[in-house]
């Protein structure tokens, strides 16, 4: 979570990956992860039109869901949820520079792990 000012707090990456396998028990919450734009009313009448900030749902043949999240203290992070073939895998990033070309790696060699099979 963000920062509180005196207050010791941090989240492992196996913390991450706990909240996210929690997260894949609801199929609604999968859903709006998946969504790559969204159009919702406000109460006053308003359009607000949304778009997913996980710009890999575009960028890979895999769908890669989770939830992006950056501090100056934990920088990137992200946690996340893919499919690859029948194979499902949790994972987290934490203190990225930019954390897709750590989720494209980690697709990759998953990739390869699996064709070598």
């Amino acid at each position: 979570g963000l920062s509180v000012k005196g207050i010791a707090q941090y989240s492992t990456t196996y913390d991450l990956v706990i909240i996210m396998k929690r997260v894949l028990m609801y199929s609604q919450l999968i859903d709006i992860m998946n969504k790559k734009e969204s159009v919702i009313k406000s109460t006053a009448g308003k359009v607000i039109k949304l778009k997913n900030h996980n710009k890999l749902l575009w960028e890979l043949n895999s769908a890669v869901i989770g939830k992006t999240g950056y501090t100056l203290q934990a920088r990137h992070c992200f946690a996340g949820y893919m499919v690859i073939g029948k194979r499902k895998f949790v994972f987290a990033i934490l203190k990225s520079k930019d954390p897709r070309p750590d989720i494209r790696n980690i697709y990759s060699t998953l990739m390869r792990l699996i064709q070598n099979r």
